[in-house]
């Protein structure tokens, strides 16, 4: 039996609440799906994509590379502090970046013309990935696989929401992927449970909708779930897959024999109590 914690999109608020809720129920394992950073640039981050701006420049263009560079460098040390809380914990965790942990937001918008242009240095610089190296009970998943027991963690991390299924970065992430889900067929590693760790949940399901008041009118009502995420579901039907990023797609839905959950915003003290014995049982709760 596998008992596991599930969390998601803390945006650096690790409350002291949900911490003794996760140490209350004595998981296995604790999956967090990413968005570990707060996204202090949000809302200018909106207004750039759905404005009518010039295509050939950056966010830091856009709103300035000083103000990027300073509410950058927040969001890094904020992140930093969740993980490190992370790795306090008397528990293994296994994490997926998310698309606010990985400052170079742009590549999410323009993929294709991002790989081949001169990009800022300073932004390569700056990422959570030597962090999260020197961290012993944090392990990032992505593009991996992660063997306890009778149980295979595999992760899908950023959003790619809802993604360009002909374009470049679609097939090299699907072929990374694939790799990963072809080994395990290969060895018939049948008796495993696999659990699909993502960011981003699989596209046009109950928990990838856009609802919320805020939203841009262009995207409420709208799936921006990941297609990739959807087509490795339904070719390889993991046991189940875990995800955040959508903050009011919080729930649980199905594809095939998949079973789908939306564990919703830790920074509101949601999370989710995942279960594997004979079947699959999710447990969504909050704290105060």
């Amino acid at each position: 039996m596998l008992k596991a914690v599930v969390i998601s999109d803390l945006h650096g608020v690790f409350s002291d609440s949900l911490r003794r809720a996760i140490i209350g129920e004595e998981p296995d394992i604790i999956l967090c799906c990413g968005d570990v950073t707060p996204f202090r640039l949000k809302e200018a981050f909106f207004e750039y994509i759905y404005a009518d701006y010039d295509q050939e420049k950056h966010l830091w263009d856009y709103i300035g590379k000083p103000r990027y560079r300073s509410e950058t460098r927040k969001d890094l040390a904020d992140a930093m502090r969740v993980l490190a809380a992370l790795d306090d914990l008397p528990f293994p965790v296994r994490f997926v970046p998310g698309n606010n942990d990985n400052p170079l937001w742009e590549q999410e918008r323009r993929p294709e013309r991002m790989y081949d242009e001169p990009e800022w240095e300073w932004v390569h610089q700056n990422s959570l990935d030597d962090f999260v190296m020197d961290l012993f009970g944090v392990k990032d998943i992505s593009y991996g696989a992660d063997i306890v027991g009778d149980y295979v963690f595999i992760g899908y991390p950023a959003s790619n929401s809802p993604g360009h299924v002909q374009s470049d970065v679609y097939r090299r992430h699907r072929r990374w992927l694939d790799n990963v889900f072809s080994e395990f067929e290969r060895k018939k590693h049948e008796d495993k449970s696999i659990v699909f760790v993502c960011h981003n949940g699989p596209h046009e399901t109950k928990t990838d909708l856009i609802t919320a008041e805020g939203a841009d009118e262009r995207a409420r009502g709208e799936h921006y779930g990941s297609k990739l995420a959807r087509r490795i579901i339904e070719r390889y039907q993991p046991t189940v897959c875990v995800h955040g990023h959508i903050d009011e797609g919080r729930g649980t839905d199905r594809i095939g024999d998949t079973d789908i959950v939306n564990v919703g915003p830790g920074s509101e003290g949601y999370y989710g109590v995942l279960t594997i014995d004979d079947g699959c049982e999710i447990v969504l709760d909050q704290v105060s």
